[in-house]
């Protein structure tokens, strides 16, 4: 009984014959050049997915950049207490705690102290709260922390 393997190799030679190659190569030889074959088109095949891969995502990208306008630049704070009061301004109407004030001040690349700057924020926003110009909406309990708001 034949097996596919052995049926390819009847099928190479059947092949070679009619064609009139000379048969100096083994049939070893001739499956390694086949295997080398196959290796090679799978990796022009990735290469060729990569490639896409990469044209779309340039697509995508300026595309994008032709949508979106660019927003002003942002004033740099010089304190952080400069800094508290710029990201409160910025987050308008919406209700913050100390982790949205330090989210916000490390997206806008603002340099925190190294030394527990969450204890500096709360501090500064109790400062904010005491001059009237945020309120407390909730009064943190345990882990549950103080929400603001702009005073309106």
């Amino acid at each position: 009984m034949l097996t596919k393997s052995s049926e390819s190799r009847f099928f190479v030679v059947d092949c070679a014959y009619q064609i009139g190659v000379d048969m100096a190569f083994s049939i070893t030889e001739l499956e390694n050049l086949r295997k080398k074959l196959d290796r090679d088109r799978r990796e022009l095949e990735e290469r060729e997915r990569a490639l896409a891969k990469v044209e779309e995502m340039l697509r995508e990208q300026s595309s994008m950049t032709e949508e979106v306008p660019i927003p002003p630049p942002v004033p740099r704070a010089e304190s952080l207490a400069d800094a508290v009061r710029m990201a409160v301004t910025a987050l308008g109407n919406s209700e913050f705690g100390v982790a949205d004030i330090e989210a916000y001040l490390k997206g806008q690349g603002f340099d925190l102290p190294k030394a527990d700057p969450r204890s500096r924020i709360a501090m500064l926003l109790q400062n904010l709260k005491n001059s009237g110009e945020i309120i407390l909406t909730v009064t943190g309990t345990g882990r549950a922390p103080n929400r603001y708001r702009v005073k309106k």
